[in-house]
Protein backbone atom coordinates (compact mmCIF):
# COMPACT_ATOMS: atom_id res chain seq x y z
CA UNK A 1 0.00 0.00 0.00
CA UNK A 2 2.81 2.40 0.94
CA UNK A 3 4.57 1.58 -2.34
CA UNK A 4 1.39 2.37 -4.32
CA UNK A 5 0.98 5.72 -2.55
CA UNK A 6 4.63 6.54 -3.27
CA UNK A 7 4.16 5.77 -6.98
CA UNK A 8 1.03 7.98 -7.15
CA UNK A 9 2.79 10.89 -5.40
CA UNK A 10 5.80 10.60 -7.71
CA UNK A 11 3.55 10.59 -10.78
CA UNK A 12 1.71 13.67 -9.48
CA UNK A 13 4.96 15.55 -8.90
CA UNK A 14 6.21 14.70 -12.38
CA UNK A 15 2.93 15.88 -13.91
CA UNK A 16 3.14 19.15 -11.93
CA UNK A 17 6.70 19.75 -13.09
CA UNK A 18 5.69 19.07 -16.69
CA UNK A 19 2.84 21.56 -16.52
CA UNK A 20 5.07 24.20 -14.89
CA UNK A 21 7.79 23.79 -17.51
CA UNK A 22 5.14 24.16 -20.21
CA UNK A 23 4.29 27.63 -18.89
CA UNK A 24 1.24 26.74 -16.79
CA UNK A 25 0.63 27.90 -13.24
CA UNK A 26 -2.18 28.33 -10.78
CA UNK A 27 -2.44 31.86 -12.17
CA UNK A 28 -2.94 30.80 -15.77
CA UNK A 29 -0.61 30.32 -18.74
CA UNK A 30 2.57 32.34 -19.11
CA UNK A 31 3.12 34.97 -21.80
CA UNK A 32 5.83 37.50 -22.55
CA UNK A 33 6.89 40.34 -24.87
CA UNK A 34 6.95 38.00 -27.87
CA UNK A 35 3.19 37.51 -27.50
CA UNK A 36 1.76 40.61 -29.17
CA UNK A 37 -1.83 39.63 -28.35
CA UNK A 38 -3.20 37.25 -25.73
CA UNK A 39 -6.53 35.82 -26.87
CA UNK A 40 -9.26 35.17 -24.34
CA UNK A 41 -9.71 31.74 -25.94
CA UNK A 42 -6.29 30.76 -24.62
CA UNK A 43 -7.37 31.52 -21.04
CA UNK A 44 -9.84 29.86 -18.71
CA UNK A 45 -12.53 31.96 -17.08
CA UNK A 46 -12.60 31.47 -13.31
CA UNK A 47 -15.70 31.07 -11.20
CA UNK A 48 -15.30 34.71 -10.15
CA UNK A 49 -15.42 35.85 -13.79
CA UNK A 50 -11.72 36.64 -14.00
CA UNK A 51 -9.30 35.62 -16.76
CA UNK A 52 -5.83 34.95 -15.38
CA UNK A 53 -2.42 34.86 -16.97
CA UNK A 54 1.20 35.36 -16.01
CA UNK A 55 3.20 37.97 -17.92
CA UNK A 56 6.99 37.72 -17.88
CA UNK A 57 8.29 41.25 -18.38
CA UNK A 58 11.84 41.78 -19.69
CA UNK A 59 12.13 45.00 -17.69
CA UNK A 60 10.42 46.65 -14.75
CA UNK A 61 8.34 49.68 -15.69
CA UNK A 62 4.99 51.00 -16.83
CA UNK A 63 3.00 48.98 -19.34
CA UNK A 64 -0.24 49.69 -21.20
CA UNK A 65 -2.86 46.95 -20.94
CA UNK A 66 -5.55 47.06 -23.62
CA UNK A 67 -8.57 44.79 -23.26
CA UNK A 68 -11.02 44.28 -26.10
CA UNK A 69 -14.40 42.77 -25.38
CA UNK A 70 -17.83 43.43 -23.96
CA UNK A 71 -19.51 43.41 -20.57
CA UNK A 72 -22.97 43.88 -19.14
CA UNK A 73 -24.46 47.17 -18.07
CA UNK A 74 -22.96 48.59 -14.87
CA UNK A 75 -20.36 45.80 -14.73
CA UNK A 76 -16.92 47.08 -13.68
CA UNK A 77 -14.37 44.33 -14.37
CA UNK A 78 -11.44 44.60 -11.99
CA UNK A 79 -7.76 44.33 -12.84
CA UNK A 80 -5.65 42.69 -10.13
CA UNK A 81 -1.88 42.33 -10.12
CA UNK A 82 -0.31 39.81 -7.78
CA UNK A 83 -3.73 39.34 -6.22
CA UNK A 84 -4.06 43.03 -5.33
CA UNK A 85 -6.66 45.40 -6.75
CA UNK A 86 -5.30 47.77 -9.36
CA UNK A 87 -8.17 49.35 -11.28
CA UNK A 88 -11.54 48.81 -12.89
CA UNK A 89 -12.01 48.77 -16.64
CA UNK A 90 -14.09 51.62 -18.00
CA UNK A 91 -16.11 50.55 -21.02
CA UNK A 92 -15.46 52.74 -24.07
CA UNK A 93 -18.43 51.47 -26.04
CA UNK A 94 -20.23 48.26 -26.96
CA UNK A 95 -17.01 46.53 -28.01
CA UNK A 96 -13.94 47.79 -26.26
CA UNK A 97 -12.29 49.21 -23.16
CA UNK A 98 -9.86 51.99 -22.47
CA UNK A 99 -6.19 51.21 -22.08
CA UNK A 100 -4.98 51.05 -18.46
CA UNK A 101 -1.38 51.85 -17.49
CA UNK A 102 0.14 49.33 -15.06
CA UNK A 103 3.41 48.90 -13.23
CA UNK A 104 5.01 45.51 -13.85
CA UNK A 105 8.09 44.12 -12.13
CA UNK A 106 10.84 42.41 -14.10
CA UNK A 107 10.00 38.72 -14.38
CA UNK A 108 6.68 37.10 -13.63
CA UNK A 109 3.59 39.21 -12.94
CA UNK A 110 0.29 37.49 -12.13
CA UNK A 111 -2.58 39.39 -13.78
CA UNK A 112 -6.31 38.79 -13.42
CA UNK A 113 -8.95 40.70 -15.38
CA UNK A 114 -12.70 40.46 -15.09
CA UNK A 115 -13.81 39.90 -11.49
CA UNK A 116 -16.64 42.24 -10.50
CA UNK A 117 -16.98 43.23 -6.85
CA UNK A 118 -20.74 42.55 -6.96
CA UNK A 119 -20.20 39.01 -8.24
CA UNK A 120 -21.49 39.75 -11.73
CA UNK A 121 -19.66 37.61 -14.34
CA UNK A 122 -21.11 39.21 -17.50
CA UNK A 123 -17.69 39.97 -18.99
CA UNK A 124 -16.63 38.61 -22.39
CA UNK A 125 -13.15 39.69 -23.45
CA UNK A 126 -11.73 38.97 -26.89
CA UNK A 127 -8.07 39.78 -26.33
CA UNK A 128 -5.47 41.31 -24.01
CA UNK A 129 -2.44 43.26 -25.16
CA UNK A 130 0.52 44.51 -23.12
CA UNK A 131 3.18 46.92 -24.34
CA UNK A 132 5.70 49.28 -22.68
CA UNK A 133 4.14 52.64 -21.83
CA UNK A 134 5.54 56.14 -22.22
CA UNK A 135 3.25 57.34 -19.42
CA UNK A 136 4.02 57.43 -15.71
CA UNK A 137 1.89 57.50 -12.59
CA UNK A 138 1.66 60.32 -10.05
CA UNK A 139 -0.20 59.80 -6.78
CA UNK A 140 -1.96 62.28 -4.50
CA UNK A 141 -2.32 61.00 -0.93
CA UNK A 142 -5.03 63.03 0.80
CA UNK A 143 -5.78 62.79 4.52
CA UNK A 144 -9.38 63.94 3.90
CA UNK A 145 -11.77 64.49 1.02
CA UNK A 146 -10.94 67.99 -0.30
CA UNK A 147 -7.21 68.12 0.57
CA UNK A 148 -6.31 66.68 -2.83
CA UNK A 149 -8.04 69.61 -4.55
CA UNK A 150 -7.05 72.40 -2.16
CA UNK A 151 -3.37 71.54 -2.37
CA UNK A 152 -2.88 70.00 -5.79
CA UNK A 153 -5.73 70.77 -8.25
CA UNK A 154 -3.45 72.64 -10.63
CA UNK A 155 -0.70 70.02 -10.45
CA UNK A 156 -3.29 67.31 -11.12
CA UNK A 157 -4.49 69.11 -14.23
CA UNK A 158 -0.97 69.66 -15.53
CA UNK A 159 -0.13 65.99 -15.02
CA UNK A 160 -3.25 64.85 -16.88
CA UNK A 161 -2.66 67.37 -19.66
CA UNK A 162 0.80 66.00 -20.40
CA UNK A 163 -0.71 62.52 -20.76
CA UNK A 164 0.35 60.96 -17.46
CA UNK A 165 -1.86 59.19 -14.93
CA UNK A 166 -3.04 60.64 -11.61
CA UNK A 167 -4.15 58.28 -8.85
CA UNK A 168 -5.82 59.91 -5.83
CA UNK A 169 -5.78 58.05 -2.51
CA UNK A 170 -8.35 59.15 0.10
CA UNK A 171 -7.00 57.90 3.43
CA UNK A 172 -10.08 58.58 5.56
CA UNK A 173 -13.81 58.35 4.93
CA UNK A 174 -14.99 61.79 6.05
CA UNK A 175 -17.08 60.51 8.98
CA UNK A 176 -15.89 62.84 11.76
CA UNK A 177 -19.20 64.69 12.08
CA UNK A 178 -21.29 61.56 11.59
CA UNK A 179 -21.22 58.23 9.77
CA UNK A 180 -23.86 59.51 7.33
CA UNK A 181 -21.40 62.12 6.05
CA UNK A 182 -18.74 59.66 4.83
CA UNK A 183 -20.39 58.56 1.54
CA UNK A 184 -21.40 62.17 0.83
CA UNK A 185 -17.85 63.46 1.14
CA UNK A 186 -16.43 60.63 -0.97
CA UNK A 187 -18.87 61.53 -3.76
CA UNK A 188 -17.94 65.20 -3.41
CA UNK A 189 -14.28 64.32 -4.00
CA UNK A 190 -15.10 62.17 -7.02
CA UNK A 191 -17.25 64.96 -8.50
CA UNK A 192 -14.58 67.58 -7.77
CA UNK A 193 -11.82 65.51 -9.38
CA UNK A 194 -13.92 65.09 -12.52
CA UNK A 195 -13.43 68.85 -13.12
CA UNK A 196 -9.68 68.19 -13.13
CA UNK A 197 -9.71 65.26 -15.56
CA UNK A 198 -9.51 62.42 -13.01
CA UNK A 199 -11.89 59.49 -13.50
CA UNK A 200 -13.59 57.67 -10.64
CA UNK A 201 -11.60 54.54 -11.52
CA UNK A 202 -8.44 56.47 -10.59
CA UNK A 203 -9.73 57.37 -7.11
CA UNK A 204 -8.69 54.90 -4.38
CA UNK A 205 -10.80 55.01 -1.22
CA UNK A 206 -9.00 53.59 1.82
CA UNK A 207 -11.95 54.44 4.04
CA UNK A 208 -10.42 54.59 7.53
CA UNK A 209 -11.86 56.80 10.29
CA UNK A 210 -11.16 60.50 10.60
CA UNK A 211 -8.64 61.61 13.24
CA UNK A 212 -7.07 58.14 13.63
CA UNK A 213 -4.01 58.50 11.39
CA UNK A 214 -1.62 59.76 14.07
CA UNK A 215 -2.53 56.82 16.29
CA UNK A 216 -2.13 54.37 13.40
CA UNK A 217 1.40 55.67 12.90
CA UNK A 218 2.59 55.78 16.49
CA UNK A 219 0.76 53.05 18.40
CA UNK A 220 2.63 49.98 19.60
CA UNK A 221 -0.66 48.08 19.79
CA UNK A 222 -0.74 47.56 16.04
CA UNK A 223 -3.59 45.03 16.11
CA UNK A 224 -5.82 46.93 18.52
CA UNK A 225 -9.16 47.89 16.95
CA UNK A 226 -9.76 51.63 17.27
CA UNK A 227 -13.07 53.46 17.13
CA UNK A 228 -13.61 56.72 15.29
CA UNK A 229 -15.60 59.66 16.67
CA UNK A 230 -18.52 58.50 14.51
CA UNK A 231 -18.58 55.22 16.44
CA UNK A 232 -17.45 53.23 13.43
CA UNK A 233 -14.57 50.75 13.71
CA UNK A 234 -14.23 49.34 10.18
CA UNK A 235 -13.59 50.82 6.75
CA UNK A 236 -16.33 52.16 4.51
CA UNK A 237 -16.77 53.78 1.12
CA UNK A 238 -19.78 54.68 -1.01
CA UNK A 239 -21.06 51.44 -2.58
CA UNK A 240 -24.09 53.19 -4.10
CA UNK A 241 -21.79 54.84 -6.66
CA UNK A 242 -19.37 51.92 -6.88
CA UNK A 243 -16.73 53.58 -4.66
CA UNK A 244 -15.77 50.58 -2.55
CA UNK A 245 -12.82 50.85 -0.20
CA UNK A 246 -9.49 49.33 -1.24
CA UNK A 247 -9.46 46.57 1.41
CA UNK A 248 -12.96 45.46 0.41
CA UNK A 249 -11.98 45.27 -3.27
CA UNK A 250 -9.17 42.93 -2.30
CA UNK A 251 -10.88 40.75 0.27
CA UNK A 252 -14.67 41.32 0.07
CA UNK A 253 -14.47 42.28 3.76
CA UNK A 254 -14.20 45.64 5.52
CA UNK A 255 -10.94 46.23 7.40
CA UNK A 256 -11.04 46.86 11.11
CA UNK A 257 -9.51 50.14 12.22
CA UNK A 258 -6.09 48.82 13.21
CA UNK A 259 -2.63 50.19 12.57
CA UNK A 260 -1.49 46.97 10.90
CA UNK A 261 -4.45 46.99 8.49
CA UNK A 262 -3.95 50.64 7.54
CA UNK A 263 -0.19 50.30 7.01
CA UNK A 264 -0.61 47.08 5.05
CA UNK A 265 -3.17 48.68 2.72
CA UNK A 266 -1.04 51.77 2.12
CA UNK A 267 2.07 49.66 1.53
CA UNK A 268 0.19 47.51 -1.01
CA UNK A 269 -1.10 50.60 -2.84
CA UNK A 270 2.36 52.12 -3.23
CA UNK A 271 3.98 48.78 -4.08
CA UNK A 272 1.33 47.93 -6.69
CA UNK A 273 1.09 51.31 -8.46
CA UNK A 274 4.74 52.29 -7.97
CA UNK A 275 4.10 56.04 -8.54
CA UNK A 276 7.09 58.07 -9.75
CA UNK A 277 5.85 61.13 -7.86
CA UNK A 278 3.76 61.32 -4.70
CA UNK A 279 2.12 64.39 -3.16
CA UNK A 280 0.77 64.75 0.37
CA UNK A 281 0.39 67.20 3.25
CA UNK A 282 3.15 68.66 5.41
CA UNK A 283 4.38 67.09 8.63
CA UNK A 284 4.47 70.48 10.41
CA UNK A 285 0.77 71.25 10.00
CA UNK A 286 -1.28 71.54 13.18
CA UNK A 287 -3.84 68.95 12.08
CA UNK A 288 -2.79 65.48 13.38
CA UNK A 289 -4.17 63.62 10.33
CA UNK A 290 -2.15 65.87 8.02
CA UNK A 291 1.09 65.32 9.91
CA UNK A 292 0.52 61.60 10.02
CA UNK A 293 -0.33 61.42 6.31
CA UNK A 294 3.27 62.41 5.59
CA UNK A 295 4.78 60.10 8.23
CA UNK A 296 2.74 57.11 7.05
CA UNK A 297 3.49 57.77 3.39
CA UNK A 298 7.20 58.18 4.07
CA UNK A 299 7.22 54.94 6.07
CA UNK A 300 5.40 53.03 3.32
CA UNK A 301 7.72 54.31 0.59
CA UNK A 302 10.76 53.37 2.68
CA UNK A 303 9.37 49.85 3.18
CA UNK A 304 8.75 49.39 -0.55
CA UNK A 305 12.21 50.77 -1.32
CA UNK A 306 13.80 48.12 0.90
CA UNK A 307 12.33 45.33 -1.24
CA UNK A 308 12.34 46.88 -4.71
CA UNK A 309 14.49 49.19 -6.81
CA UNK A 310 12.17 52.12 -6.14
CA UNK A 311 13.26 55.77 -6.00
CA UNK A 312 10.26 58.13 -6.17
CA UNK A 313 9.96 61.79 -5.23
CA UNK A 314 7.65 62.72 -2.33
CA UNK A 315 6.32 66.27 -2.40
CA UNK A 316 4.66 68.07 0.50
CA UNK A 317 2.38 71.07 0.44
CA UNK A 318 0.51 72.84 3.23
CA UNK A 319 -3.23 72.95 3.93
CA UNK A 320 -3.19 74.12 7.57
CA UNK A 321 -0.60 76.84 8.09
CA UNK A 322 0.61 78.45 11.29
CA UNK A 323 -2.35 80.85 11.46
CA UNK A 324 -6.01 80.07 10.82
CA UNK A 325 -6.16 83.16 8.58
CA UNK A 326 -3.74 81.52 6.11
CA UNK A 327 -4.08 81.46 3.14
CA UNK A 328 -5.21 85.03 2.54
CA UNK A 329 -8.84 85.06 1.46
CA UNK A 330 -9.78 85.19 -2.20
CA UNK A 331 -10.69 88.69 -3.36
CA UNK A 332 -14.13 88.80 -4.92
CA UNK A 333 -15.10 91.67 -7.21
CA UNK A 334 -18.42 93.51 -7.31
CA UNK A 335 -19.42 91.76 -10.53
CA UNK A 336 -18.96 88.30 -8.97
CA UNK A 337 -15.57 87.59 -10.51
CA UNK A 338 -12.52 86.93 -8.39
CA UNK A 339 -8.87 87.96 -8.43
CA UNK A 340 -6.46 85.21 -7.36
CA UNK A 341 -3.09 86.14 -5.91
CA UNK A 342 0.10 84.28 -4.98
CA UNK A 343 0.48 82.21 -1.81
CA UNK A 344 2.23 83.74 1.18
CA UNK A 345 4.47 81.85 3.60
CA UNK A 346 2.32 79.43 5.65
CA UNK A 347 4.89 79.40 8.48
CA UNK A 348 6.09 83.01 8.92
CA UNK A 349 7.47 82.71 12.46
CA UNK A 350 11.01 81.86 13.53
CA UNK A 351 9.94 78.21 13.70
CA UNK A 352 9.67 78.13 9.92
CA UNK A 353 10.29 74.47 8.92
CA UNK A 354 11.53 75.36 5.43
CA UNK A 355 12.89 78.26 3.41
CA UNK A 356 9.86 79.81 1.70
CA UNK A 357 12.02 81.33 -1.00
CA UNK A 358 13.35 77.92 -2.03
CA UNK A 359 10.07 75.99 -2.34
CA UNK A 360 8.99 74.91 -5.83
CA UNK A 361 6.14 77.06 -7.09
CA UNK A 362 3.97 75.86 -9.97
CA UNK A 363 2.25 78.56 -12.00
CA UNK A 364 -1.32 77.85 -13.06
CA UNK A 365 -3.08 78.97 -16.23
CA UNK A 366 -6.35 80.90 -16.07
CA UNK A 367 -8.20 77.77 -17.17
CA UNK A 368 -6.56 75.66 -14.46
CA UNK A 369 -7.45 78.28 -11.85
CA UNK A 370 -11.07 78.30 -13.06
CA UNK A 371 -11.26 74.50 -12.92
CA UNK A 372 -9.86 74.52 -9.38
CA UNK A 373 -12.52 77.02 -8.33
CA UNK A 374 -15.26 74.86 -9.87
CA UNK A 375 -13.85 71.76 -8.20
CA UNK A 376 -13.87 73.39 -4.75
CA UNK A 377 -17.54 74.28 -5.27
CA UNK A 378 -18.33 70.54 -5.26
CA UNK A 379 -17.42 70.28 -1.56
CA UNK A 380 -20.85 71.47 -0.48
CA UNK A 381 -20.68 70.03 3.04
CA UNK A 382 -17.34 71.71 3.67
CA UNK A 383 -18.33 75.05 2.14
CA UNK A 384 -21.88 75.47 3.39
CA UNK A 385 -21.75 73.30 6.48
CA UNK A 386 -23.97 70.47 7.56
CA UNK A 387 -25.71 68.99 10.53
CA UNK A 388 -23.60 69.52 13.65
CA UNK A 389 -20.82 71.56 12.05
CA UNK A 390 -20.11 74.69 10.06
CA UNK A 391 -18.51 74.93 6.66
CA UNK A 392 -15.56 77.10 5.73
CA UNK A 393 -16.20 78.37 2.23
CA UNK A 394 -13.90 81.40 2.61
CA UNK A 395 -11.05 79.24 3.86
CA UNK A 396 -11.50 76.71 1.06
CA UNK A 397 -11.73 79.23 -1.79
CA UNK A 398 -8.64 80.94 -0.36
CA UNK A 399 -6.67 78.13 -2.04
CA UNK A 400 -7.64 79.50 -5.45
CA UNK A 401 -4.28 81.09 -6.20
CA UNK A 402 -2.15 81.78 -9.26
CA UNK A 403 0.20 78.98 -8.18
CA UNK A 404 0.68 75.89 -6.06
CA UNK A 405 3.81 74.92 -4.16
CA UNK A 406 5.68 72.00 -2.65
CA UNK A 407 8.97 70.86 -1.17
CA UNK A 408 10.53 67.59 -2.39
CA UNK A 409 12.26 64.56 -0.93
CA UNK A 410 14.08 62.16 -3.27
CA UNK A 411 14.29 58.52 -2.19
Amino acid sequence: MKKLISIILTAFMLLSLTLFSAGCSTNGPEFGPSDSVITAESLKKGNDGAFRFRYKADNAGYYDLTVEGTCGKDVKPMIKIGGKFYSTLESSGSNGFETVTLWLDKGNNDIAVGEDVTGNTDFSPVSFKLSPSSRKISMIIAPHEDDEVLGFAGIIQQTVERGDIVKVVLLTNGDYFGEYLGPVRIKESIDALAHLGVRQSDVIVMGYGDLLLESFFSTKETKKVQTAKSGRSETSGNPEIGAYEYHYLNTKTHAQYTSVNFKSDLYDIIRTYRPAELYTTHDQEWHPDHKAAYWLTDEAITSVKKKFDYHPVLRQSVIHGEELTWPERLKTNADGTYTPEEFTNPFPSDKNPFDWESVTKVKLTNEQIKNKYEAIKEFVTQNDGGEGFKGNAEGNFAFVKTEEFYISKQY
